[in-house]
């Protein structure tokens, strides 16, 4: 099944049995920016995005679909935090040799 959002009523409705973590992944991905108007009050108008339908899978699968992405997202968080460090290695190594406080053999 999939859902279209009608007001807000009847979709907070349709979501409320939703797994929050999976209806955040689908919101993401939906990418909700693209629709955002600066208008006199700036925010997502309701007529842009009232025809997108999203796809409603059972909430197991919904659970099972959060798993995958959550560990995917954890392993990005992780080589970031590595590459950081690794960063922060590099800009002390190369202070240490541009310097001169440590000199290299040749």
């Amino acid at each position: 099944p999939r859902s279209t959002p009608s007001n807000s009523s009847a979709a907070s409705d349709v979501y409320k049995r939703q797994y929050l973590k999976w209806l955040f992944y689908e919101l993401a991905y939906l990418n909700l920016s693209k629709f955002y108007l600066s208008d006199v009050v700036p925010g997502l108008k309701r007529e842009l995005v009232y025809h997108l339908e999203m796809p409603l899978p059972p909430f197991e699968e919904q659970q099972k679909i959060v798993e995958v992405l959550s560990s995917v997202e954890h392993i990005l968080w992780l080589k970031r935090k590595k590459k950081e460090k690794l960063t922060r290695m590099k800009r002390r190594l190369m202070d240490l040799l541009l310097t001169g406080k440590v000199r290299v053999s040749v």
